[in-house]
């Protein structure tokens, strides 16, 4: 009923620990998925070190984000988790998911090939401003037109670090169409 995981971050020492694998699974599937911010509460004298000779307390709370996850190849299942420690005044870069809205004019009228470069952008903001998605509207697109990093409107009080000359989608004439 628990995953091993490792949390660190800055001033930290990385710490092994085991989380309910129940409460972790119905958090990715409820809420952000692997982008959200999560308030870490370790209890039992399993908190990380404070300092380098410090005593580990009886409780410790921090606010993290997933690092990686580790999944089994064949099922699927969860192995490992690494989470990093952050100070919610200091801003982060977080990749996030690029959710593409519409079905391009190339593709439903001239039977053109949709061609999907990139599936997250990377952001720069406050941990408690990471947006949910970056959503691109693809229905204007037509064969041979290209959709850009630069092309993207950026949320509120976010920075795209994306290279902007880098390509999200484009539409590509189909020598086996029939026009």
């Amino acid at each position: 009923g628990f995953i091993p995981a490792v949390v660190y971050g800055k001033a930290l020492e990385p710490t092994p620990i085991l989380v309910n694998s129940h409460d972790l699974v119905k958090f990715l599937h409820a809420r952000a998925g692997e982008h959200g911010l999560i308030t870490l509460r370790i209890d039992d004298g399993h908190a990380p070190a404070k300092g380098k000779a410090g005593a580990k307390s009886s409780a410790w709370e921090k606010p993290v984000l997933i690092k990686q996850v580790q999944h089994d190849p064949v099922n699927g299942a969860i192995l490992h988790i690494d989470f990093h420690a952050i100070a919610l005044t200091e801003r982060i870069r977080i990749k996030i998911p690029l959710i593409l809205k519409g079905e391009p004019v190339g593709v439903k009228q001239d039977r053109g090939v949709l061609e999907h470069f990139l599936r997250e952008i990377e952001v720069e903001c406050l941990p408690t401003e990471i947006p949910s998605r970056i959503e691109a509207d693809i229905s204007a697109l037509v064969i041979g037109r290209t959709i850009h990093v630069r092309d993207l409107v950026a949320p509120a009080n976010t920075k795209i670090t994306c290279d902007p000359d880098g390509a999200i989608v484009r539409v590509e004439f189909y020598e086996g169409a029939v026009l």
